[in-house]
């Protein structure tokens, strides 16, 4: 609707947009290398971060089930039932680690 009232085309910079998430790790003072992009969606959190080089983890409390998967050609660097699963486990993000 946009682009047909101004003629232009839109730029999208959600997700998951490079410009996105290059924006938002820079804000953070980040290298690609020590990014973790933690989302419950395949096809925006995890692809976005997929593409970008950065760490993933899925968590199964949103979007996207365990039986969903196999409809990916990508997959995220780990998987949680929740977000309560990361916390208090330094071990799990330190297997993350480059």
């Amino acid at each position: 609707m946009l682009e047909a009232a101004t003629g232009r085309k839109a730029l999208s910079v959600g997700k998951p947009s490079p410009v996105m998430m290059r924006m938002a790790r820079k804000q953070l003072g980040l290298q690609t290398a020590s990014t973790t992009i933690i989302g419950d969606t395949m096809d925006t959190d995890i692809l976005g971060g997929v593409q970008m080089g950065y760490r993933t983890i899925l968590v199964l409390s949103g979007g996207t089930s365990r039986d969903d998967l196999a409809q990916f050609a990508y997959r995220p660097d780990l998987i949680v039932e929740s977000v309560a699963d990361l916390c208090g486990t330094p071990n799990m993000l330190g297997s993350l680690a480059a």
